[in-house]
């Protein structure tokens, strides 16, 4: 019998102010095949219209999407790890381009954010009222009050703490992407390419011809 866990984030509107989304569900359920709760994680993740950002040193997991032909719901290893130097490169193809390699570094960092949206004001609540008060997954608060670091003779097992290190890390990197697109401070791509057109060609756009391979 296998035991996992997996949380799903609802988005904000997208004029919220609000830098991060909140925890909508957590999904937990013993199978007795590891495909069993692969198939379960792929449904969620088409009932949701999300994508699944996992652990991609676990075996199995993209091998059966691979197989349903459902790469395209899992998510590209997020490139904030490699901009705060907590991995050293992301994969061009296969399982390495995918979800995140978890270590001591995007650990200890998705533990600091899971602490950060906890104590963040809950979206569209009273002053006052927190994420960390909304919280309905028992066994995720249990797991909080008894997580110790991994070198701890008092350790036990926080799988849920582990799902949310994704999810958080995931947010951040949702998150920067869309205060880019809102905030640009830097030329793009169009731009840059507008600019040495015009430098080749003058403002008044030569003709020319283009042909089709």
């Amino acid at each position: 019998m296998l035991f996992f866990f997996f949380f799903l984030m609802k988005r904000r509107p997208p004029r919220s102010t609000q830098s991060r989304s909140s925890a909508a569900s957590d999904v937990y359920k013993r199978q007795r095949l590891a495909e069993e709760f692969y198939e379960q994680v792929r449904r969620a993740a088409l009932y949701y219209n999300a994508v699944v950002c996992y652990e991609n040193q676990k075996k199995g997991f993209y091998g059966y999407m691979t197989k349903m032909n459902s790469l395209h719901l899992l998510a590209d290893t997020p490139e904030i790890l490699k901009d705060n130097g907590l991995i050293s490169s992301i994969g061009m193809i296969g399982n390495k381009s995918k979800g995140i390699h978890s270590n001591i570094r995007t650990n200890s960092w998705g533990i600091d954010l899971q602490i950060s949206w906890m104590l963040e004001q809950a979206y569209n609540k009273e002053e006052g009222i927190r994420n960390v008060d909304l919280i309905r997954s028992v066994g995720y608060i249990k797991e909080c009050l008894l997580y110790a670091p991994p070198n701890s003779d008092k350790r036990v097992n926080t799988d849920r703490i582990s799902s949310m290190n994704m999810l958080m890390i995931f947010a951040e990197e949702i998150n920067k992407i869309t205060t880019n697109l809102r905030n640009p401070d830097k030329k793009s791509e169009i731009d840059i390419f507008k600019q040495h057109y015009d430098k080749a060609f003058g403002k008044k756009r030569s003709k020319i011809n283009l042909y089709r391979l």
